[in-house]
């Protein structure tokens, strides 16, 4: 399979025109916001740098040089993780069954990405669809898999470096939301873009959770009594 990854556009080098290409066409998308921007931006690049293989993107985007081109874009608007995670969520959906995917909301779905293999994901999101299940319990089921899958550690445990980072979340917080939301604060046009980014830090504390389980499984017993992620 990687000797045909050079065959895709850009792939093999930049492309420059085309990074413009696709470029222009995220930044066309970037007004949508929940789960039908992170499709159309998973489409655009889907379609444009991996000739619509949503397989090819899921496992070679990595190595795409154009594709990391555009992610590193002085006028891409959308965030680079929504731009990754739109791909993945395309490959996602190209193996769910459309019923399944009517029954999730989008918190279901960019749950699902946390997990690495693809017939896992299809497993948890039918029983999460037949079963009613809400993102606080899929975000358990999906910690446990995680846990059954790790072996135990002996000796002192380090946490990855941005867990280190927590540590500045409130205080950010307490800068970034210490006024109330009114009119003057939040205007009609900006809506989407807060919309997305509340979205995008759901997903990646959401992530975060799951390392944290996986890298301290004799602790992981308490996670769930520390509060799930917002339904939306």
């Amino acid at each position: 399979m990687s000797e045909l990854l050079p065959t895709l556009p850009g792939a093999g080098e930049v492309n420059p025109l085309l990074v413009d290409r696709v470029v222009a066409r995220l930044n066309q998308a970037h007004d949508r916001h929940g789960m039908a921007l992170f499709l159309d931006l998973g489409r655009i690049v889907v379609d444009m740098l991996f000739e619509g293989d949503a397989r090819a993107f899921e496992t070679r985007a990595a190595a795409h040089r154009s594709f990391a081109a555009v992610l590193v874009d002085a006028g891409l608007r959308p965030t680079p993780d929504a731009v990754k995670q739109g791909g993945r969520l395309v490959h996602l959906m190209a193996h769910l069954p459309a019923e399944v995917s009517r029954a999730l909301k989008f918190t279901h779905h960019r749950m699902l990405l946390a997990v690495d293999d693809t017939a896992t994901r299809v497993e948890l999101a039918e029983r999460a669809a037949a079963e009613g299940w809400t993102t606080r319990v899929l975000q358990d089921e999906v910690a446990r898999l995680a846990l059954a899958r790790s072996k135990p550690r002996r000796g002192r445990r380090s946490l990855p470096p941005r867990v280190r980072g927590l540590r500045s979340i409130s205080r950010t917080l307490d800068a970034a939301l210490g006024a109330p939301l009114d009119a003057a604060t939040l205007r009609p046009e900006h809506v989407p873009e807060v919309v997305e980014r509340i979205e995008d830090a759901i997903a990646r504390l959401q992530e975060l959770l799951l390392d944290v389980a996986r890298l301290h499984p004799e602790d992981s017993d308490e996670l769930p009594d520390r509060g799930g992620p917002t339904e939306l």
